[in-house]
């Protein structure tokens, strides 16, 4: 059976696709299929789908969007700062690319650009729930009081239109800028939701481990890897703890075999 998240990926030509979609209707079903590579935590796909989205739809904004959140996932900061500048220059003052450009300048360590696009795409839409993650995290990043970060996260949950599996793009904000704590509970949350999302357990896999929850890590690096096992950083990790604990037992043992020499 097919990966419903690789439906669009695998269709090589537009010709393969349904004939009765006009061009926005086939943007949005492949920009969908985008957020669900994403959420198995294959970004290079995901990066692939945002990019035919626009080609179908050159105004889709949150494909742009994603884009430059795949980007960002895959380390490729300056192209994720290019994808949203020439978006901005192309559409103008679109507030989500505007957030888009100020997560960018979070990840190059400019917290006061940040806090700056943050403020200016909430204040010029309110109603847009990616621009508030935006600004919960550049106040993550830049220290600020965590009612603060806090009360962003709970306007963009507020939001009629919500971003794709918000509580795990939420609990990311919250693991990258090191507060692993409430990344658990958002992260709880999402697998209760949605149980099938591979990156969400393997975020909360790294949630656990920064907790010193090594066993619940485990277990969640176990289920990331059941659900794609093709997905390389649940396998690292995965791996990474099976050798931490292999080493552990072989010291555990060293020493009772020691303590009963006595």
């Amino acid at each position: 059976m097919a990966d419903p998240g690789f439906i669009e990926f695998a269709c090589a030509e537009p010709a393969a696709l349904d004939l009765e979609w006009n061009y926005t209707d086939r943007s949005e079903r492949i920009y969908l299929s985008g957020h669900r590579c994403l959420a198995r935590g294959f970004f290079a796909e995901a990066l692939t789908l945002f990019q035919r989205a626009t080609h179908y739809d050159a105004a889709h904004y949150a494909a742009y969007v994603a884009q430059s959140e795949a980007l960002v996932l895959l380390g490729r900061t300056k192209d994720a700062a290019r994808v949203a500048e020439e978006a901005m220059n192309r559409y103008g003052r679109n507030c989500a690319l505007g957030a888009a450009r100020g997560h960018v300048f979070i990840h190059q360590n400019d917290a006061e650009q940040a806090l700056k696009f943050a403020e200016i795409a909430t204040e010029n839409d309110p109603g847009s729930a990616y621009a508030w993650i935006i600004a919960g995290e550049a106040q993550i990043a830049s220290r600020a009081a965590l009612p603060h970060v806090m009360n962003c996260f709970a306007r963009s949950r507020a939001c009629g239109d919500l971003w794709p599996h918000q509580d795990v793009r939420i609990a990311l904000a919250y693991l990258e800028w090191g507060d692993a704590a409430y990344a658990v509970g958002s992260l709880e949350a999402a697998v209760g939701a949605e149980p099938n999302l591979p990156f969400a357990w393997k975020l909360l896999g790294d949630a656990y481990r920064r907790e010193g929850r090594s066993r619940q890590a485990l277990a969640s690096y176990r289920r990331a890897v059941a659900l794609a096992p093709q997905f390389e950083s649940a396998r690292r990790a995965l791996g990474w703890r099976a050798s931490v604990e292999a080493v552990w037992r072989r010291v555990r043992d060293a020493l009772i075999v020691q303590q009963g020499a006595r």
